[in-house]
């Protein structure tokens, strides 16, 4: 509960400027008068406000030490005998260079299986699987696991990179830059 007085020390303004503002505040439904005279609450649409999470905004030069390090995981997973895809393709949908803060960098990737004996894809199928603390929710996640644990260990948790993965050239219709293309068949 809060006056108006209270208002105006808070903003450090007059009285008629805290009560313009009060009443702005009042028609936009996040305070409502209160149980006492010349009193205001903060209504549940205020509360609602209050613990919406909003966007984060990044510094340019988090988003290009982002993106240095996810570059550098595409490229551990290609070089890597663990997963049994690569990375053929990396644009980024998001301005490029990054000059400027936003919300972070849309990046699309594309995935290709690698040729591998049978004896070989069980392997690495297996150990990945095994490296998984837990079940499978279903059939199909387990079907798609080994690509999920490339999308996983590419996203590493990061809050800055928010990624997509696009299927049989996909990639090539929509626009973007290129940071990363790995000799992909034609």
């Amino acid at each position: 509960m809060f006056r108006i007085s209270r208002v105006s020390e808070l903003l450090d303004q007059e009285t008629e400027y805290a009560q313009a503002y009060i009443l702005a505040l009042e028609n936009l439904g996040y305070v409502q008068k209160g149980p006492i005279v010349d009193t205001w609450v903060i209504s549940v649409r205020g509360q609602i406000l209050i613990h919406r999470k909003g966007n984060r905004i990044f510094r340019p030069k988090s988003m290009k030490k982002a993106l240095l390090k996810f570059l550098e995981r595409v490229e551990y997973v290609n070089s890597s005998d663990v997963y049994i895809h690569r990375v053929t393709v990396v644009k980024v949908r998001s301005q490029y260079p990054i000059k400027e803060s936003s919300e972070g960098i849309k990046v699309v990737y594309e995935l290709k299986k690698l040729e591998l004996d049978d004896e070989e894809m069980h392997r690495r199928d297996e150990n990945l699987r095994d490296q998984k603390n837990g079940n499978f929710d279903n059939k199909v996640a387990d079907m798609f696991y080994p690509e999920t644990a490339v999308r996983l260990f590419l996203k590493s948790r990061s809050q800055i990179i928010k990624l997509r993965q696009l299927y049989d050239r996909e990639i090539d219709l929509i626009g973007g830059n290129m940071v990363y293309d790995f000799c992909r068949d034609e």
